[in-house]
């Protein structure tokens, strides 16, 4: 019979992967959208989205592709807000939130009211990860 041998995790190790499963905790009920094909790309970057102001029509998809080497969310929901201003829905729009999209992922969605949307990133808000899509 074999005998399984492990050395210990140091703390640092296993503080880290505490870090890591919490993480995964928040936003485990949180799901992406495949990419469509069509639509707007907007590109979650390290710290920023690009563009940060985008206009579309009614009825058009944007996509968020992370690009950079952080999770993001796009997320245009004034309760999950530091400041509420950083996310403003024209009046009959549901808010949204992307959840974790994590590096190389993306996440889509269709806006079907026209008006001025100003959404955020929920880690960076504070770092100024804004951005605006206008549709009409």
């Amino acid at each position: 019979m074999s005998e399984i041998h492990s050395t210990p995790m140091s703390r640092r190790d296993a503080i880290a992967a505490m870090g890591a499963l919490a993480l995964a905790a928040c936003f485990s009920d949180r799901t992406t959208d495949p990419p469509d094909e069509g639509g707007v790309e907007v590109e979650m970057a390290d710290i920023e989205f690009d563009p940060p102001t985008l206009s579309i029509q009614v009825g058009d998809r944007v996509t968020w592709r992370n690009v950079g080497q952080f999770v993001h969310t796009a997320t245009c929901d004034p309760s999950k807000a530091i400041d509420p201003s950083n996310a403003q829905l024209p009046p009959g729009a549901d808010p949204w939130d992307s959840g974790a999209v994590a590096v190389g992922s993306t996440f889509s969605r269709v806006f079907d009211v026209a008006g001025e949307y100003h959404y955020f990133c929920i880690p960076h808000e504070a770092q100024g990860m804004l951005g605006t899509i206008i549709v009409t």
